[in-house]
């Protein structure tokens, strides 16, 4: 795999750490905080050791920072299997989820699944 190293056209390491003190979401910080480790010079080794990541998520944020910066580490929506719950029947379990037995007590888990098995 080629080496990407970090630009700073995105910013600088006082604009990097400037990003981590305004992020707020644990990701986007780590993800930062592998650039500008990076960035001071720190290796491809040391920064996978020191952030907890592989040199292969280390290599993705590397070219994601390069491509657009801070809004380039950022959560993209992810890909996957189209849910299984139709619309009525989504409705059905958050109706029933906030409903209660006769006793008053709320539903167990077990038993609410048992529940819309039957009704559905």
């Amino acid at each position: 795999m080629k080496v990407i190293e970090p630009t700073q056209e995105y910013g600088s390491l006082a604009g990097v750490r400037a990003a981590m003190k305004r992020a707020r979401d644990a990701v986007i910080y780590r993800r930062l905080q592998a650039i500008l480790c990076r960035l001071q010079g720190k290796t491809i080794a040391q920064t996978c050791q020191q952030v907890q990541i592989s040199r292969d998520t280390l290599h993705t944020w590397v070219r994601r920072w390069n491509e657009g910066g801070v809004e380039g580490l950022l959560p993209r929506p992810r890909t996957g299997r189209p849910r299984k719950l139709r619309a009525e029947v989504k409705d059905l379990v958050i109706q029933e989820i906030e409903g209660r037995l006769p006793n008053g007590t709320p539903y167990k888990a077990l038993w609410l699944h048992g529940h819309l098995k039957k009704k559905t």
